[in-house]
């Protein structure tokens, strides 16, 4: 059961912002844990009136640990989670694998709401993130590229004065953003960049190390919050999961 394992599993969340949406559901609130990730292209750091452009559409990320925290002003309130054990976030969808589901919390206002993630350890043999995707040139001209990043390290994005109302489900949504770690490659960078014998750009801490540091000083896997309401349909296959899980 979704809402059993997740208890145990914890709250996994990458971004890129966390978003709680409200949902008229069980008798507690409940708190459960998504990625979005973005697959669109991002111009590169002008260095012209043209740039190029970068997307990644599909790769993995994997966690080693998540922890939440949700405490108020006067302590009266408090609430942990720690889940350890690896968690992979499919980046083409933003699925999960064990897929999460959602777990009770105390109703009540929270002064601090906190996530985070820690990747899997240095290892440059196993990255913690491999995304797949494709530079396109100022010209048009078009060339695939891996980013393999193997630093590890542990991130967190936190919300102040959220509200857990009983009877709600919400959602914590992570927004996972590569334009950010990107920011400041630019496209000289990618134009120069050495390719593999398959023509792909590979950047990692053994090739195109110029620009593996350039991301790497730039590397928040998460940064910012957000807060909306669930929509219906959202709503509805919550109602499918509680079904399915008491089936």
């Amino acid at each position: 059961m979704k809402a059993k394992n997740f208890s145990v599993l914890l709250l996994v969340a990458v971004f890129v912002g966390l978003l709680f949406s409200g949902c008229k559901k069980q008798q507690q609130a409940e708190v459960g844990l998504a990625f979005q990730t973005v697959t669109t292209p991002f111009n590169l750091s002008a260095t012209k009136v043209t740039t190029g452009t970068l997307a990644f559409t599909s790769g993995t990320i994997k966690l080693q640990e998540v922890k939440f925290k949700a405490e108020s002003d006067n302590d009266s309130l408090e609430t942990k989670f720690k889940a350890n054990g690896l968690v992979t976030i499919d980046y083409a969808t933003g699925q999960t694998t064990p897929d999460l589901g959602y777990v009770e919390i105390p109703a009540g206002t929270y002064e601090k709401v906190k996530v985070k993630l820690k990747l899997l350890d240095d290892d440059v043999n196993n990255p913690s993130i491999v995304l797949n995707g494709t530079y396109t040139d100022p010209n048009g001209d078009t060339t695939p590229v891996r980013f393999e990043y193997s630093d590890g390290g542990e991130f967190e994005v936190k919300q102040e004065n959220v509200t857990f109302t009983d009877n709600q489900s919400f959602m914590a949504l992570v927004t996972i953003d590569p334009s950010i770690w990107f920011s400041s490659v630019t496209d000289s960078m990618m134009i120069n960049a050495t390719r593999d014998s398959s023509g792909v750009i590979v950047i990692s801490k053994n090739q195109n190390q110029n620009i593996y540091d350039a991301v790497n000083d730039n590397f928040e896997l998460a940064r910012h919050m957000q807060c909306s309401e669930h929509n219906n349909e959202q709503n509805n296959d919550h109602d499918n999961d509680h079904d399915n899980d008491n089936g």
